[in-house]
């Protein structure tokens, strides 16, 4: 690699929504370099005697050339333990996997007509509505299934009182036991009104309760039944987080044993492992993030520095609410009890800390690849506004990237390590990251 060109990083962060703010729950980090890569010439013995047919077939393969992702140093995953995001987060993450209970059998409904269609007059009328608005109503009221409810919505009944979900379904709408609940559960709205003609179960409750409960009705025959349902998106989720944890644990748990069994003059493994980091809590994650990201700026400081890539905005957005939360940088580190001296022959064990943590949550800059000019000149973008999801992306570098097909025969969407290694991909297709000289084989 170019000592002189920027490190390039792609990372990919999964989110957990508690207490109103969404925030990393798992993070991989990517270092990502981009090669020419020839295609393959046929040989001929005339070329092979000959110097100047050498020199063509050469001169032909460098404009043949296509760009090719290469990892250029080890990977790191950070990722809370999967019981401590269960156990902090206000809806389900992971709502990907829950596209099957939406559609089963409970989701079909009698796709009767709902009633309601007016907004509740509890609702102030400063809700921000959705653009498609009108066209989202239409779909929940003539398909009365679950399909129609956002799965990124799905309360995690772990976390939340049963009784408040349970009066959803039992409950009058205009029942004080109803008011009551939807006060409690209020503070779902914060994770959004749902998309792409999904409703979010906290905005139905609030602009549409009636709509809300009709659903619930038609779709489960009793409180009990719903909160079964519920429960069962629970378990979904949680072996999904353990499935990821745990193949993350089995590759980091490999390179190990192989760097274990390396001997000298081996070819380094760093340059494809994979370092994988659990937290125990939702306060050491933070801390884990804010020094890892430290540690890759210092280590590039006086070589060019480092560029981290993204894949849209939230993963910038979650990581600054990650590391605003205390004890997350070194500004924000516990300060000593009073009356400890500079002389103090133990000092404060935060304040060593902090020494590798980074100053601010400002430090931790990405670039946002979706926003590159390179990204719509090269005919990533759906619309002058929309990008494709990641995997779409993917499958049109594919066409020139065969670290991209290769990718995607091993497709493991949502799994942070996949998604990071899936944007490397995309961002050397289109050409935002310069050339580096080809690996050593």
């Amino acid at each position: 690699m170019n000592r002189r060109v920027p490190m390039s990083i792609a990372l990919d962060c999964e989110f957990v929504k508690t207490k109103g703010r969404v925030i990393v729950s798992s993070i991989a980090f990517v270092p990502f370099a981009s090669f020419k890569a020839p295609l393959r010439q046929p040989h001929s013995v005339g070329h092979a005697r000959s110097g100047t047919g050498v020199a063509k077939a050469q001169a032909h393969a460098e404009q043949s050339a296509r760009p090719c992702m290469i990892t250029s140093g080890g990977s790191t995953i950070l990722s809370l333990d999967p019981t401590e995001v269960m156990r902090h987060a206000d809806v389900l993450p992971c709502g990907h996997c829950l596209m099957p209970l939406l559609q089963g059998e409970a989701a079909v409904g009698s796709r009767q007509s709902l009633t309601a269609v007016e907004p509740h007059p509890s609702t102030t009328g400063k809700e921000k509505l959705p653009r498609n608005y009108e066209k989202m109503l239409r779909i929940v009221r003539s398909e009365a299934g679950l399909e129609t409810l956002c799965p990124h919505s799905i309360p995690n009944i772990r976390r939340l009182d049963k009784t408040w979900l349970r009066a959803l379904h039992a409950a009058a709408v205009n029942s004080a036991e109803f008011r009551d609940a939807s006060a409690h559960l209020d503070h779902l709205r914060t994770y959004g009104n749902g998309g792409r003609q999904r409703w979010a179960i906290s905005f139905l409750m609030k602009q549409h309760p009636q709509v809300l409960q009709d659903l619930l009705r038609k779709n489960f025959t009793t409180d009990d039944a719903w909160c079964q349902w519920l429960s069962a998106c629970g378990d979904t989720v949680e072996s999904e987080l353990q499935r990821v944890a745990q193949e993350h644990r089995r590759i980091s748990s490999a390179q190990s044993e192989r760097k274990a069994h390396s001997k000298p003059g081996d070819h380094p493994l760093d340059s494809c492992g994979v370092q994988y980091k659990e937290c125990k809590s939702l306060e050491e994650l933070p801390r884990e993030l804010s020094r890892t990201w430290s540690a890759l700026i210092s280590a590039r400081a006086h070589v060019g520095g480092v560029k981290f890539y993204t894949y849209g905005n939230m993963d910038a957005k979650a990581i600054k609410n990650s590391l605003q939360l205390r004890g997350a940088t070194a500004n924000q580190a516990v300060k000593p009890p009073e009356g400890t001296g500079k002389g103090n022959d133990h000092p404060n064990e935060e304040e060593e800390v902090g020494c590798n943590l980074l100053k601010s949550p400002h430090e931790a800059k990405v670039v946002d690849l979706t926003r590159h000019p390179l990204f719509a000149a090269s005919g990533f973008c759906i619309s002058s506004r929309k990008a494709p999801p990641l995997t779409d992306a993917l499958k049109k570098a594919a066409a020139v990237d065969v670290s991209a097909r290769l990718l995607l025969e091993s497709n493991s969407s949502h799994d942070p390590l996949w998604d990071a290694k899936a944007l490397a991909c995309v961002a050397v297709a289109c050409g935002v990251v310069p050339f580096s000289n080809p690996p050593v084989q």
